[in-house]
């Protein structure tokens, strides 16, 4: 009997206010491809949907994201992004500013 191969990286965060440890996985190309189209849409309802719905699908618990505080969201989508991304974001805009 061989042992059963994993596929993706199991990490764990921890939510600042339960101070509870929960395991993740890095969201993949269809995940993504959600995160794209939503940002696309210029809808924020739809954004925030897919956010907690991106969040849903990579968590390897019963969490239940809609129970989650908008910070605690954004804790998590962030960390789940560094993991997944990388820890870099190439700015867009530059300050014009010159004083």
């Amino acid at each position: 009997m061989t042992l059963p191969k994993l596929d993706k990286p199991i990490l764990k965060i921890e939510i600042p206010s339960t101070k509870k440890q929960m395991p993740f996985r890095p969201f993949m190309v269809k995940e993504e491809k959600i995160l794209l189209m939503a940002s696309e849409s210029n809808d924020a309802d739809l954004i925030e949907k897919s956010i907690r719905q991106i969040l849903q699908n990579c968590c390897l618990n019963d969490l239940d994201v809609d129970t989650l505080s908008l910070i605690e969201v954004e804790y998590y989508f962030l960390h789940l992004r560094s993991v997944s991304v990388g820890e870099v974001v190439d700015n867009k805009y530059r300050c014009q500013n010159t004083l």
